[in-house]
C-alpha cells in the first residue's frame, strides 16, 4: 500500500507540473483527455506453467497538457490465482501488478509515439512460505494509430511498444539475482461511441512478452501475458 501511495503521489506531481507548464505556455489552453477502465481476464505463461490473472482495474489515462502532447498513466493489478499445473506440496499462487508513466506526442491522422517508464511485478506465494517476486522495469518506446470511421460511431486503434534498458530482478528469501531483460507488447481495440455522453464501449486484445537474458547464473526465462479485454472510455 505504501508503494502504491508513493506511485500515486509521483504521478499526481508529474501531471500537475505538466499542467502548470502548459498553462504558462498558453493561458487559454484547456485540459482534456480520456480515461479508460477495463476488465482484462488474461493468462500468464512462464516456461510451461500458467496462471489466470483477472486484471481489475486495468486503468489507462491520457491527459492533454500542451499542443500535441499528453501525459499517460497506466495501472493494472490482478487477484492471486493458482499456478497450473498444480503443485500440491506448495500450492503456488501468482499475483501481477503493472504501472506506467510517460508522455505521448500525437500527429495529424491519428498517429502517435510514446516514451515511458514502466514496471511489471509478479509475486509468488506458497504454503511453505517460500515466497518470491520477479520484477521487470525500464523504459518503453512505442507508437500507434487511432482511426475514426467517418459517419459511424466506430473507431479502432493499434499500439506497439518495445523495452529500452530493461532489467529483471528475482528476489527470494535466500537473496536476489539481477539480469538484463527484453520486452515487447501489442494491443488492438475496437470502440463504439455511445451517443453524446463522451463514453465509448471498448473490446480488444492485449499481448505482453517479457524475457530475461541468459547468463552464467540467470537462465533465460520467458513470460507472456495475453488475453481479450472489455471496458469503457470516457473522453473530456
Amino acid at each position: 500500500m505504501k508503494k502504491v501511495l508513493t506511485i500515486c503521489f509521483v504521478v499526481a506531481a508529474f501531471l500537475f507540473s505538466l499542467t502548470l507548464t502548459a498553462k504558462a505556455a498558453d493561458k487559454k489552453s484547456t485540459i482534456g483527455g480520456e480515461v479508460s477502465l477495463s476488465y482484462w481476464p488474461a493468462k500468464v505463461n512462464v516456461e510451461g506453467d500458467s496462471a489466470k490473472q483477472n486484471f481489475l482495474p486495468a486503468l489507462t489515462a491520457s491527459i492533454d497538457v500542451a499542443d500535441s502532447w499528453s501525459a499517460v498513466v497506466e495501472y493494472d493489478t490482478s487477484g492471486s490465482k493458482a499456478v497450473s499445473p498444480a503443485d500440491p506440496p506448495t500450492n503456488t499462487k501468482l499475483k501481477s501488478t503493472q504501472y506506467l508513466i510517460g508522455v505521448k506526442h500525437g500527429y495529424q491522422g491519428g498517429g502517435y509515439v510514446t516514451l515511458s517508464y514502466e514496471e511489471y511485478k509478479f509475486k509468488m506465494s506458497t504454503m511453505d512460505n517460500s515466497d518470491g517476486t520477479i520484477k521487470f522495469d525500464g523504459f518503453r518506446i512505442g507508437g500507434g494509430i487511432t482511426k475514426d470511421f467517418a459517419k459511424t460511431p466506430w473507431s479502432a486503434s493499434f499500439d506497439l511498444g518495445f523495452g529500452i534498458a530493461n532489467k529483471a530482478k528475482v528476489s527470494v528469501a535466500a537473496g536476489s539475482l539481477t539480469s538484463n531483460a527484453d520486452r515487447c507488447d501489442a494491443s488492438a481495440k475496437g470502440s463504439y461511441k455511445i451517443g453524446t455522453t463522451g463514453l465509448k464501449a471498448d473490446l480488444g486484445y492485449r499481448y505482453i512478452g517479457l524475457k530475461t537474458t541468459d547468463d552464467a547464473i540467470f537462465p533465460s526465462t520467458t513470460f507472456t501475458i495475453k488475453g481479450p479485454f472489455i471496458g469503457v472510455t470516457y473522453g473530456f
